[in-house]
């Protein structure tokens, strides 16, 4: 039982090759991108700590993985938490910049394709690889709010401020008669300081 144990070891320690990322399609054609870790993994490093435990000596495989389990947790929960993030981040993007969005998303995931074939669980660059990608994320996520706070802080809100505005008043004459171009310049005045209002608003 033990020697299938070390067996299965060896097998599951080949599977650390592999590399860190892969792609799902769900059953409307969308691809996601998951992390790509045998959680099998884990589960025989828990054996190996009860063989260890026991004094039963570990083969050089087993005890390999068992050396490495806290780094291998860490990559994988902070290669989750980026992948995660990134869907959250673009589930936040305003239907209306959605199109506008489109090219840095695609940036985003080209940043991330290193991580469907060279780096793997082993590789010496995933570190370096993982704090790049946090990185890229961040300046994402930094474009996507500031983008959407623009439509809601100034766009729309702007729209709104327009559509309460009175543009068109009638002048107090009492009685008297006032002439068209009189009329007409007074509404091109007051427009333009309704312009001058909101201009001032974006700065």
């Amino acid at each position: 039982v033990i020697m299938e144990f070390f067996t299965t070891v060896e097998n599951h320690k080949a599977k650390l090759q592999s590399p860190v990322f892969t792609s799902v399609t769900r059953q409307n054609g969308e691809k996601l991108i998951v992390v790509n870790f045998d959680p099998v993994v884990f589960q025989l490093i828990r054996e190996s700590k009860v063989l260890e435990r026991n004094r039963i000596k570990l083969l050089k495989p087993a005890e390999t993985v068992l050396i490495q389990e806290d780094k291998y947790k860490r990559y994988f929960n902070e290669l989750n938490e980026v992948i995660g993030e990134y869907y959250k981040v673009r589930s936040k993007i305003r239907s209306i910049l959605t199109k506008l969005m489109q090219p840095h998303l695609k940036a985003f995931e080209y940043k991330l394709k290193p991580g469907f074939y060279e780096i793997t669980w082993t590789s010496l660059k995933i570190e370096s690889f993982i704090k790049q990608i946090k990185e890229d994320l961040i300046e994402l996520s930094e474009l996507i709010f500031n983008s959407n706070d623009l439509i809601e802080s100034r766009i729309e809100k702007n729209i709104k401020a327009i559509s309460q505005e009175v543009l068109v008043t009638f002048p107090e004459t009492e009685g008297k008669a006032i002439q068209l171009e009189d009329f007409v310049q007074m509404q091109r005045s007051k427009i333009e300081n309704k312009i001058t209002d909101l201009k001032s608003k974006n700065i």
